[in-house]
């Protein structure tokens, strides 16, 4: 199986040679493209002078293919065709040349033109030569060559060729569909005829070995693109799996029992986010294995005394050591109620943690629920000496809860409240209403609760005094409870707290249920 690595250097190279190569042809495609366009505008232009000229000095265009055939092959770039003067026009003073004649007059150099193409009895190599000579085919005329070569046709104002190519010939009339896509021959402000083109003129020795250069170029330019690109894959791939290889090493650790540990965050982007969440979450699973280890502890302590007393009183009975009075079976009694109690918070958060803690809701009305409250804790307010107080703004503020499991999470707040109170202090139970939900709270003015132990109080067994907790009636378990029972009525629970200022409790509970 390849590695995340192979695939994305071989992406990267594959993305990077894709790219290289579409440019290069593109770059070739338009370079070729330009490149017939230029020379097709530049030989047609000079195409049209010449004739303009011709037209001008002649009138007509009489005799025109064979007078102007040696300026054409000068303005295709065929070879030789500049070597000798360009032969007077007819009825300018020089007589037609014989018939037959192939030297350099009027053919424009088509002796010279036949020589370089391999013609009979040339001593020059073979260049551009004709396809019917190459084939062994019967030999072309002075003209039928000409009009081969030649890509422009140009035609009277009826139409009339009086330049030929290879598709219309000398005397031919070109159709008026053809004609109107060609352009206009003008001679001071008259148009005098019009030029066609049937393929752009071939391109110059010097232009075919700058393309071919041009293309050898481009192509050794993707071959170093491709280099540099698996270069730059490598290295890149090598960085960018590097958190991941992080990730995989710490995973294995922790699979081999190790369960905190920690990847550096090499970035700010999607990899160092993984990283960050990896981090936290392994702290996370490290706590989650510390607390069950410690709730383990502490569930065997808390079951471990009552327990101990309860087998103690009762193997003093039964060896006839103590006596069944009421007062050993009392103290029996509240043992067993306390393993009870253990058991029934138990229950209750394994209920709650599956989800299958059903609530009786109906509405109630909120001063109602914390003067219930109060009254239960009244009489333990009095022995302590604190002021146990109801706050409520608005006595018709009602909301949807199951009163009996409410009851329970006040009952807690307030115990805990009561129980870390001084003499002389106050508890104040308050409702008002916020938005859409309400707002219940529990305050007192004790000495209030460590700012390390503050985000901890809702974890199951924590006891923020460590050192109370030996010979504590509480189980931890109090304050857990009443997170889950507010979460499954769709609320939440939060403490603030200041030393030596007091501790506030608060839930927030919505008007209607979620």
């Amino acid at each position: 199986m390849r590695s995340i690595r192979t695939k994305l250097t071989l992406i990267i190279v594959a993305t990077s040679v894709l790219g290289v190569g579409l440019v290069g042809v593109s770059a070739r495609w338009i370079t070729h493209s330009q490149f017939n366009t230029f020379r097709l505008e530049q030989t047609r232009s000079a195409f049209i002078d010449a004739a303009t000229a011709y037209y001008q000095r002649n009138g007509s265009w009489s005799g025109a293919e064979d007078a102007l055939q040696r300026e054409i092959y000068r303005i295709l770039g065929v070879p030789g065709a500049g070597d000798h003067p360009h032969p007077p026009a007819p009825g300018a003073g020089a007589p037609p040349p014989p018939p037959g004649t192939t030297g350099d007059t009027e053919l424009g150099g088509l002796g010279r033109l036949q020589a370089a193409n391999g013609a009979p009895g040339s001593s020059e190599p073979s260049g551009n030569g004709d396809p019917a000579i190459q084939r062994n085919e019967p030999a072309l005329t002075g003209n039928e060559r000409f009009e081969r070569r030649n890509p422009f046709a140009l035609a009277n104002t009826q139409g009339v060729t009086v330049i030929g190519n290879h598709r219309w010939h000398l005397g031919q009339t070109i159709p008026a569909r053809v004609l109107a896509r060609g352009t206009p021959v003008a001679l001071d402000g008259t148009r005098i005829g019009t030029v066609t083109y049937d393929a752009p003129p071939e391109l110059r020795t010097l232009e075919r070995i700058f393309l071919h250069r041009t293309g050898q170029a481009i192509f050794y330019a993707a071959i170093a693109a491709a280099a540099l690109a698996l270069l730059v894959g490598v290295v890149a791939t090598r960085f960018l799996t590097r958190p991941i290889r992080d990730l995989t090493g710490a995973i294995g650790k922790m699979r081999g029992g190790a369960l905190e540990q920690s990847v550096p965050i090499r970035s700010q982007d999607e990899l160092g986010e993984m990283a960050r969440a990896f981090n936290d979450m392994s702290a996370d699973v490290a706590r989650g294995q510390r607390l069950r280890e410690q709730m383990t502890a502490d569930i065997a302590h808390d079951l471990r005394t009552p327990l101990s007393v309860l087998t103690g009183y009762l193997e003093g009975i039964r060896d006839g050591v103590l006596d069944a009075t009421p007062e050993t079976v009392d103290t029996m009694y509240g043992e067993a109620r306390q393993l009870q109690h253990l058991v029934e918070d138990l229950r209750t958060l394994s209920m709650a943690d599956a989800g299958q803690l059903r609530l009786q809701r109906e509405a109630v009305v909120a001063s109602d629920l914390l003067q219930t409250a109060r009254q239960a804790f009244l009489p333990m307010a009095e022995q302590a000496g604190v002021e146990l107080d109801v706050d409520v703004q608005d006595p018709e503020l009602r909301l949807s809860v199951d009163p009996n499991r409410m009851r329970q999470v006040l009952a807690n707040l307030v115990g805990n409240a009561l129980q870390h109170s001084s003499p002389g202090g106050r508890v104040e139970l308050a409702a008002r209403r916020e938005a859409d939900t309400v707002v219940l709270s529990v305050a007192d003015d004790g000495a209030g609760i460590p700012a390390e132990a503050l985000p901890h109080i809702f974890e199951r067994f924590y006891r923020a005094d460590a050192a109370r907790s030996e010979g504590s009636a509480g189980s931890g378990l109090g304050l857990p409870i009443a997170r889950s029972l507010v979460e499954a009525h769709g609320g939440t629970i939060a403490a603030a707290s200041e030393a030596g200022r007091g501790s506030v409790i608060t839930i927030h509970v919505p008007l209607t249920p979620a």
